[in-house]
């Protein structure tokens, strides 16, 4: 119960708890004593019309006692674990805190698991024989403004931008299985001057031996 659970908050030994929960069952004891004999001198008129037997009286009175005590002391959990509904029990712990933690996948309300949607900005590289086109437009920075970080990129026309890094992380995985196709607006960053996020790119596709597909102009 709360009761229990709040001393091991305040440091309380179990011991101290055990004589509690002790407590807890005689004053149940007594109480379920006390209850049964009403309730069974008037559940006897009612039913058979006349005075409760001793034996009843007793064996009623035995029981109520004995019941509710066990159940006070059972209910009362040392810790907060398991028990009538008090506390967590198991799988009741918080949340599995940073990360995807062991869920494999989303369940959907049909039952079936449902994987979450890959984002298009993921390096991957598709499985298959056949090469993927990829569409990697530079940014244009007066729709994106994100230079400072160096995202020059939208790989796969997807946003967010994405750094040259990241893009060397998609040709490491499988060069020979894609081919790029660069894509200029008349806002790109950068198209013309040494150095321009376009050349950087070009020189990567180079490095790794990346098919190169015509360069997209406006």
């Amino acid at each position: 119960m709360m009761f229990a659970q709040s001393f091991f908050d305040f440091g309380v030994s179990e011991n101290v708890l055990q004589i509690v929960k002790i407590i807890g069952a005689v004053g149940g004891a007594v109480i379920g004593w006390l209850v049964s004999d009403p309730l069974t001198r008037l559940a006897y008129r009612v039913s058979f019309k006349g005075a409760t037997p001793a034996s009843v009286l007793l064996f009623s009175k035995l029981a109520g006692a004995t019941g509710l005590a066990l159940l006070i002391y059972i209910s009362i959990q040392l810790g907060g674990g398991g028990g009538f509904g008090f506390g967590p029990g198991q799988g009741g712990s918080p949340g599995k805190g940073k990360g995807q933690g062991g869920d494999k996948g989303i369940v959907a309300t049909d039952g079936k698991d449902k994987q979450p949607a890959k984002d298009k900005t993921d390096v991957d590289v598709k499985p298959g024989k056949t090469s993927e086109t990829i569409e990697i437009e530079i940014i244009n920075v007066k729709r994106f403004g994100d230079v400072e970080n160096e995202r020059y990129y939208l790989l796969r026309l997807a946003e967010p931008a994405v750094t040259l890094a990241k893009i060397e992380e998609l040709f490491k995985k499988g060069p020979a299985k894609i081919e790029i196709a660069p894509i200029l607006t008349r806002d790109s960053i950068g198209e013309v001057g040494e150095g321009n996020p376009l050349s950087q790119l070009l020189e990567l596709t180079k490095k790794y031996k990346v098919r190169t597909m015509q360069t997209k102009g406006p």
